[in-house]
């Protein structure tokens, strides 16, 4: 069950974020492609969608809806569910995740999940030493926080 608290004070950071991500890109340009296209008006509009989508989830789950049980609003964001058709579909999947972030934990689980659904076993299982690893799938981890310019790589050349 969410505790209302921080879903409402993450859904407030997440959208401060994208505000000043950009303006931030701005202070420290970089020669590659900015990640965050469509000027200050399209920053407005994703912040003005991201508070609409928390406030509709934090008022749903507030009044005892779908989103306030383990049912099929959560089993959408249930990543192990999909995960194996992504492989059995042959989808090249390139996996960034951060050290210090706050949800660390899910590039590498999807990362084994996935390795682990190439080869057919089962998604949450931990991988088995020697296992044989698809190059399809691929993570990269370094000393990063959720939002970050990860010390300058150009993901969009890495992917």
């Amino acid at each position: 069950v969410p505790h209302m608290r921080t879903v409402r004070a993450y859904g407030a950071v997440y959208s401060l974020l994208n505000v000043v991500n950009p303006a931030l890109e701005f202070a420290k340009r970089g020669a590659h492609e900015r990640p965050r296209a469509g000027g200050l008006a399209a920053v407005r509009q994703r912040g003005r969608a991201q508070r609409q989508y928390f406030r509709t989830m934090i008022g749903d789950a507030t009044a005892g809806g779908d989103t306030a049980f383990d049912g099929p609003f959560w089993d959408t964001m249930r990543a192990s569910d999909v995960l194996p058709e992504i492989a059995k579909n042959k989808v090249a999947v390139f996996l960034i995740g951060g050290w210090h972030d706050a949800f660390q934990r899910g590039a590498p689980l999807n990362y084994a999940a996935l390795q682990n659904a190439y080869t057919g076993r089962p998604p949450n299982a931990p991988m088995a030493p020697g296992q044989p690893l698809s190059d399809r799938v691929q993570l990269i981890m370094g000393p990063w926080y959720h939002v970050s310019d990860m010390d300058g790589l150009h993901v969009h050349a890495l992917q």
